[in-house]
């Protein structure tokens, strides 16, 4: 099992190649934002998708018996980049309050601490 991002192709393509090698079941959960859906101009699609990563509203991991998360998350979780600002550039979010992106915030940082948590007890 894995996430991946259409804003980062290369771990995309690696995951799907990786998980064609693979007997059984499989399954990749790709985040792919939606233009007309999600209300921003279809030339910042890969933008969009690649600030869910950076905000680490969408996190990228891999699981096969142990959690991974990937380098790219470990890097947004580091150096993160503003979920507000991901989420003022999608029309589909304009009526969220301050006090709403603050709880999204927070809900997306105790994601994170149970997925290293997972992740250290699996190593």
């Amino acid at each position: 099992m894995a996430t991946a991002s259409v804003g980062y192709v290369n771990d995309l393509r690696r995951k799907f190649r990786r998980a064609g090698r693979l007997e059984g079941f499989r399954f990749i959960h790709v985040h792919a934002p939606c233009p007309p859906g999600w209300r921003f101009d279809a030339s910042m699609t890969v933008d969009v998708a690649r600030m869910a990563v950076e905000t680490l509203a969408w996190i990228l991991w891999e699981y096969d018996g142990r959690l991974r998360i990937s380098e790219l998350s470990k890097r947004a979780a580091i150096n993160r980049r503003d979920l507000e600002e991901y989420f003022r550039i999608q029309g589909r979010f304009k009526t969220f309050s301050d006090s709403s992106l603050k709880r999204i915030a927070l809900e997306i940082e105790e994601k994170y601490r149970i997925l290293e948590h997972l992740e250290s007890e699996h190593q």
